[in-house]
């Protein structure tokens, strides 16, 4: 293939010895004669491609097919970037990505929310297992046990007197804890009317002894 890339001399296609002149005109014999070896070079030069090109006709198969792939792929490859610039147009990746950003923010809130309620739960269930506690001491006349349990429920259950503000859960807390104080309560009542029935009996039993004894005195005064 150098006979592509190596230059032609016109002085080497002509006869003229005064070529070098170039003020020298040239004759009509000797255009005629550069235009015939210029055709024949020039069939010459489309001689030596075409078998240059037979005799590389597999590498220059192999150069047209990977052009066509590069074609066929760059083609695809603006197809997608065009998509892709139509979805960032119809769907803004901004406003995608701070719908799933706030999406995360709310699901991390209710987890959190969730565990303060199991940990609440767990307070609930302890407290309404002490309750419970009391009741039984209450039934089986373990009062002080149960008044002591009571006192210290009492700063857990009863902290605000407005019940607007408390929530459901403290407010059915603090009715099972005014149960068993009643309950208490009633039980302590009924012990001071048993104290006190017992100390009218005795008093009334003194009293009729008193009465009965004066009597008795009162005769043996006469009877000195």
């Amino acid at each position: 293939m150098d006979v592509l890339f190596n230059s032609i001399d016109v002085r080497d296609l002509l006869s003229s010895p005064n070529i070098d002149d170039v003020n020298s005109p040239l004759s009509a014999p000797d255009l005629r004669l550069l235009i015939d070896r210029l055709q024949v070079r020039s069939v010459d030069i489309k001689s030596k491609v075409r078998q240059y090109i037979l005799s590389h006709y597999s590498d220059f198969s192999t150069l047209f097919s990977q052009c066509s792939d590069v074609v066929s792929k760059s083609e695809n490859l603006s197809s997608q970037v065009s998509d892709l610039i139509q979805l960032i147009s119809d769907h803004p990746v901004e406003a995608q990505t701070k719908a799933v950003i706030d999406e995360i923010l709310v699901k991390n809130r209710e987890v959190k929310e969730k565990r303060e309620l199991l940990g609440l739960l767990d307070v609930i269930l302890e407290l309404n297992d002490r309750l419970r506690f009391v009741k039984e001491e209450i039934r089986v006349g373990r009062v002080e046990q149960a008044a002591e349990v009571l006192r210290e429920l009492k700063a857990v259950l009863v902290t605000s007197n407005d019940e607007e503000k408390q929530p459901l859960v403290y407010g059915l807390l603090k009715d099972e804890w005014t149960e068993c104080f009643e309950e208490r309560n009633w039980i302590w009542v009924c012990r001071c009317k048993r104290c006190f029935c017992n100390v009218w009996t005795m008093q009334c039993g003194l009293s009729k002894k008193t009465i009965q004894f004066t009597p008795e005195v009162s005769v043996e005064h006469q009877r000195c």
